[in-house]
């Protein structure tokens, strides 16, 4: 029987986007399901049809109204509080499938609130998995391990790095993703006499990404290219840096691994898993430590290739696409019978059907003006004691 199955996506970009995107793929080519990603907040380029936009100052139960107008009968996976609020709502029966695509508190405790509700977990990762496994021992079988699909190399990549130069940034210009380390540690390469090469992508411009290009016009900075393109640079690439704070599984180290580039990145449980022995971690503010290693990689290049050919070979025992099937098919057959929570306990009270989505909107971004001044008050106060 083929089945129907839905991924609610409230971006297009970033790496849930893709993996979204690549699984939806896989799927439809490999099995005889219909899948496909249903966006909301923000848009591909190749969008027709009603945009849905859920304000984050709304009354719940009215952003709850516009997700179900996304929703059809099938398998819906989701990742989002907000989206199992909704199914839980308006009493979704149909199945329901839960992705933790990172190693954060939000994941794990969103999925012990709505267990009563979900039928499979997916988790991106070996140790997303075994921490899930014990949060919810009952559970157990009705956890999978979903890793990110990746491209198929369709042009030769040689095994040596001569042709490779430079270091390569792919993420969002925030201090969450360690960006605010990439302009030191240029710097420093700089003032110790190495002239490398520096190419940033990130989704949007900031503050920080002018600022960074107007004090240094040579560094490459690109926005929003997807991904095909950022594949083609990163078979040019012979560093990764990424001082992130928190991740998941990023699927753009593993990519980056696959085309051979050496991963310097922060000292996470999850990226010194999948580094190990293929690239260096420290912690995310140890800046003289990317900036050493750089150098000594630099003077080394037999320590390049060998790094280069251990991060391709890696990727190749980590990520399984046959496995990754499998394992999503024994997730589409899991069917428990659901208990539906009060929606009270998860809303406050600006959330009742009965009060108009203005009057709670006004109301909540007047409450978060006043705190702002409040704390503002705050720390002036306490900044004329000092």
């Amino acid at each position: 029987m083929n089945k129907n199955i839905l991924f609610l996506s409230n971006n297009y970009q970033g790496g849930i986007a893709v993996f979204n995107e690549r699984l939806v793929e896989c799927i439809n080519n490999s099995t005889n399901n219909s899948a496909k990603v249903l966006y909301y907040n923000t848009y591909p380029q190749s969008f027709e049809g009603k945009r849905t936009v859920i304000n984050k100052f709304a009354n719940k139960t009215y952003s709850y109204q516009k997700l179900k107008s996304l929703f059809s009968e099938g398998i819906i996976c989701c990742s989002e509080s907000i989206e199992l609020e909704a199914l839980n709502y308006f009493k979704y029966k149909g199945q329901i499938i839960y992705f933790l695509h990172g190693d954060y508190p939000y994941y794990y405790s969103t999925a012990k609130k709505f267990e009563s509700i979900i039928d499979g977990f997916a988790c991106v990762s070996e140790l997303i998995k075994e921490k899930l496994d014990t949060l919810l021992p009952h559970r157990k079988h009705n956890i999978q391990i979903i890793k990110a699909i990746l491209p198929i190399i369709t042009e030769p990549n040689s095994d040596e790095p001569d042709n490779k130069n430079g270091l390569i940034f792919i993420g969002r210009a925030i201090e969450a993703k360690g960006f605010n380390y990439i302009p030191v540690i240029y710097d420093k390469l700089k003032e110790k006499g190495h002239n490398i090469s520096l190419s940033i992508y990130c989704q949007e411009k900031n503050a920080s990404t002018q600022n960074l290009k107007q004090k240094h016009p040579e560094i490459t900075i690109e926005y929003g290219k997807k991904n095909d393109h950022i594949i083609k640079v990163l078979r040019q690439a012979l560093y990764l840096i990424f001082p992130s704070k928190y991740e998941g599984l990023p699927i753009v180290v593993a990519e980056a691994m696959q085309q051979g580039v050496i991963p310097i990145t922060s000292d996470l449980p999850i990226l010194k898993i999948l580094t190990n022995n293929c690239g260096f971690n420290f912690k995310y503010n140890d800046v003289n430590s990317f900036v050493n290693t750089i150098i000594k990689l630099e003077t080394d290049t037999s320590l390049q290739k060998r790094l280069s050919n251990n991060a391709k070979e890696k990727v190749k025992k980590l990520f399984n696409t046959q496995k990754t099937l499998q394992n999503f098919k024994i997730l589409t057959s899991i069917k428990k019978e659901k208990q539906f929570i009060n929606y009270k306990m998860l809303c406050s009270r600006l959330d009742r059907p009965f009060i108009p989505n203005w009057l709670t909107i006004r109301i909540r971004i007047t409450k978060t003006k006043t705190n702002k001044i409040l704390n503002l008050l705050n720390y002036l106060r306490i900044k004329s004691y000092l």
